[in-house]
């Protein structure tokens, strides 16, 4: 993700130095600084895993959507078969009652005419 930072202390500490500081003054100053580049560092090295696991995540993700996509298709596919079971079935149903009520209004009429007669 990003290249590694180094901080050639020894020279650091020489140049401040020459510039008019104490050594005491100097380390602290160069220690300060390479203790931000290690943080920094560790921040972008977090990051970097914390993208890795994501990525991971979002591919794990992507295969759980797959295979819920391939269970909704079969799911579909059943539900179809299903109501057009029930379809012949009510079709059935109906046609067995149609041909009862047109007996009974057979047999009703014929009792009528019967009676009529």
């Amino acid at each position: 993700m990003s290249e590694q930072q180094h901080l050639d202390t020894h020279t650091a500490v020489k140049k401040l130095m020459a510039a008019g500081l104490t050594e005491p003054q100097a380390e602290v100053i160069v220690f300060t600084q390479q203790q931000i580049i290690d943080d920094r560092s560790a921040t972008r090295l977090q990051l970097a895993e914390v993208e890795a696991a994501l990525r991971r995540d979002l591919a794990e993700l992507e295969k759980e959507i797959t295979e819920i996509r391939k269970d909704i298709e079969v799911l579909r596919a059943e539900t179809k078969q299903a109501i057009a079971e029930l379809g012949n079935k009510l079709t059935v149903r109906l046609g067995l009652m149609l041909t009862g009520t047109i007996g009974l209004l057979v047999a009703l009429q014929q009792i009528f005419q019967q009676s009529s007669a």
